[in-house]
């Protein structure tokens, strides 16, 4: 009996080899998506994993989560179609790969143009204020940029036409879009790290 104390704090130590959860940490939707909400940018930043965990109380736990990738995924989406393509998948830059406040700001200005900026801060320097801005093509090619372009009057008037709206239902992320001030109607649905076109419940 002496080496059961030591049999179970080696079983706590344990842990699965498959990962139980890949969560998304940040969502981002670019407002300006034209007068009619025809196409939205969405960008989604990963990946937070933790793998099952046998604990001292004798059970599988889902163990403390930890950061294995700074992953930015982009997405286009068209509401009329209710298409969802994913456009581009982008590791953080090697500095960057270790901070956990990775984000990606997706923008599409008037004509067209698909535009994204990527922020990071090194572990050593949390409030740094990098930037870096990217212009991307439709098949998902993309450049980078020296600078942020300014608002337009045109992208400011698309913007009060269209602006989008997150919210919260049954363990799902929605994304809303709507005129600026509503009424918002969701159109795609984030449920653990798989975004998807909105399906609403039956009645």
């Amino acid at each position: 009996m002496r080496g059961l104390p030591v049999l179970l704090l080696w079983f706590a130590g344990l842990s699965c080899a498959a990962p139980v959860r890949a969560a998304v940490v940040s969502i981002s939707v670019a407002d300006s998506a034209g007068p009619a909400c025809e196409l939205l940018a969405v960008a989604l930043t990963q990946h937070t994993q933790s793998h099952s965990v046998w604990d001292a109380l004798g059970g599988w736990g889902p163990g403390a989560a930890h950061l294995t990738a700074n992953r930015a995924d982009f997405y286009l989406f068209r509401p009329s179609s209710g298409q969802l393509r994913k456009l581009l998948s982008l590791d953080a830059p090697a500095r960057w790969r270790q901070s956990d406040r990775y984000q990606m700001r997706p923008r599409i200005l008037p004509d067209g143009s698909l535009l994204f900026s990527l922020h990071g801060c090194p572990p050593q320097q949390e409030n740094c204020t990098e930037q870096q801005y990217y212009q991307l093509s439709a098949d998902g090619a993309y450049q980078q940029i020296t600078a942020w372009p300014a608002a337009s009057a045109k992208e400011s008037a698309n913007l009060r036409q269209c602006t989008s709206l997150q919210s919260y239902q049954g363990g799902k992320t929605l994304i809303n879009i709507g005129p600026s001030g509503g009424p918002w109607r969701p159109v795609l649905q984030l449920e653990g790290s798989v975004l998807r076109p909105f399906a609403a419940p039956a009645p």
